[in-house]
């Protein structure tokens, strides 16, 4: 998006605003993780209080070294990382040499492995959780084999990452992991707005600024979610619409009524 060239404070900006959009869109891959941290809760103390600052902290964090790397590999490359396919492991390479590269990559390729089995081990767990507890799956997806493992949910899972492995490329892909994440963000965001002065829940942290934060982001979300492209919104239309189609005959056809209120913990912001 913007190379110094020759020296620090010399910005050559070369991207229009579309290529901005993309870029920021895109960059939220790099947080989607931190919506598993939740899960975590039951084996805190103090939940409430601590998960909250908990995130702040990480994505503080998280966010500082983010944009460190960036602008050293926009600093060291210049207007070169246009060019460049990787430009971290370009820049790495041009300080230590060619085991720069090749660190970086090794790195890049633990991080996604570390993830791939991480949910590998989590959506099937989940998927069979969804079934047996929550009923809001066909109880088929919660049948275990011999040895405890969710044979179907595993199994549903395995077609399912196929299939979008297969549909496109990396960034295709992250497109879609990013649209889902708006939408999980949208409707937390909502429910913030709703559940917020619920005098039933756990009162939680409560952050400055009152309704602004969530406010402000929802009208980001509302702004990021319309720039992608139909392509991206066919195939997240179509797995809302498979998600229906199994979850409406549970809940209509069949008479079959989920509790009209689910206590849980709510962590506010």
């Amino acid at each position: 998006m913007i190379a110094v060239h020759g020296h620090i404070g010399s910005p050559v900006v070369g991207a229009s605003g579309h290529d901005l959009v993309g870029a920021f869109t895109t960059a939220f891959y790099m947080f989607t993780g931190f919506s598993f941290l939740p899960v975590a809760a039951k084996q805190m103390r103090n939940a409430e209080l601590t998960l909250p600052r908990a995130l702040i902290v990480v994505m503080v964090i998280v966010t500082v070294l983010y944009l460190l790397t960036q602008f050293l590999t926009v600093t060291l490359l210049g207007s070169q990382i246009v060019a460049e396919k990787l430009p971290v492991a370009a820049a790495f390479m041009r300080v230590v040499g060619p085991v720069g590269r090749g660190v970086i990559l090794a790195g890049m390729l633990v991080s996604t492995l570390g993830v791939a089995i991480a949910v590998s081990f989590d959506t099937p767990v989940e998927l069979a959780s969804l079934a047996t507890e929550k009923k809001l799956l066909p109880r088929e997806f919660g049948q275990q084999n011999r040895f405890g493992a969710p044979i179907v949910a595993l199994l549903a899972t395995m077609v399912l990452a196929a299939g979008l492995v297969l549909s496109g490329s990396y960034l295709f892909l992250v497109n879609l992991i990013v649209l889902s994440s708006f939408v999980q963000y949208i409707s937390t965001v909502l429910a913030t707005f709703k559940l917020r002065n619920d005098t039933t829940l756990p009162r939680g942290v409560r952050l400055w600024g009152g309704r602004t934060i969530p406010a402000l982001s929802l009208v980001l979300l509302a702004y990021l979610i319309l720039q992608f492209n139909p392509v991206t919104y066919a195939i997240g239309i179509g797995f809302a619409a498979a998600g229906e189609l199994v979850y409406w005959p549970m809940t209509g056809a069949s008479g079959v009524r989920l509790p009209s209120r689910t206590r849980y913990r709510n962590y506010q912001f």
